[in-house]
């Protein structure tokens, strides 16, 4: 089993409902690639706090060891061999990273990886035609969203606080407080003209409150009225 020595390092306490194991004090939490990300919120029984801890404890060691054997590639892997990340960043589940050169990445502060989305910092097309693979840095500056199965290409800096849309195949780099879509992705408009754009449409839509969220307890009565509501169009949620 994984040395219980370890589990300072790994646990962390944030109240007596809120548990999260983390990899490093990196301010990387709640952050595994390829792996779902393991988050408690049920409330601990008064009097049995510490048979809970004991189970997430257990938990812990399960998930190392499975990473140990079966060699799982976690984010702070990819730390140890040069990529840098900032602080309050969220990687979804399924984020690949360029690991054969991912010390050419760099992502910035408030930074948002949706799931499946693929970094990349080398393309090896070029190695059989001229002997050598073509590589370039890749620059994600602060407080940029990169939606769901986006693809960024070697050589490219997305702006502070620009999005990359789902699906998007980045090969230029894009401005600053840009929304950038398409394959090849192409700016479309501003974040100012879309931040606009769904306000605009935020008046008129249907807008749901925390109680039709999983973290509200969502009830299946809600699901299929949230549902039948949303047919053919879209609204906001909490």
């Amino acid at each position: 089993m994984f040395p219980l020595i370890m589990l300072p390092y790994a646990l962390r306490i944030k109240n007596a409902t809120d548990f999260h194991i983390v990899d490093d004090e990196r301010s990387l939490y709640n952050v595994r690639i390829k792996e779902r990300i393991i988050h408690y919120e049920e409330p601990i029984p008064l009097g049995r706090g510490e048979i809970s801890l004991v189970k997430k404890m257990i938990t812990f060691m399960k998930v190392r060891t499975r990473k140990y054997f079966l060699e799982e590639v976690w984010l702070e892997d990819y730390i140890k061999l040069g990529m840098r990340i900032g602080k309050n960043c969220s990687i979804q589940p399924g984020v690949t990273f360029d690991y054969s050169h991912c010390w050419l990445i760099r992502i910035g502060n408030n930074v948002t990886i949706a799931p499946q989305a693929y970094i990349l910092a080398h393309d090896a097309s070029t190695k059989p035609l001229i002997g050598y693979t073509k590589v370039g840095s890749v620059r994600i500056e602060d407080d940029v969203f990169i939606g769901a199965r986006a693809v960024i290409m070697p050589g490219i800096t997305v702006g502070q606080g620009s999005i990359v849309a789902a699906g998007s195949v980045v090969t230029k780099s894009i401005p600053e407080r840009s929304v950038a879509a398409g394959n090849p992705a192409k700016v479309i408009l501003t974040v100012a003209e879309f931040e606009e754009k769904m306000r605009q449409l935020h008046k008129q839509a249907r807008v749901y409150e925390e109680d039709f969220t999983l973290r509200g307890l969502i009830t299946e009565d809600k699901k299929d009225k949230m549902y039948h509501e949303l047919i053919n169009m879209t609204g906001f949620v909490d």
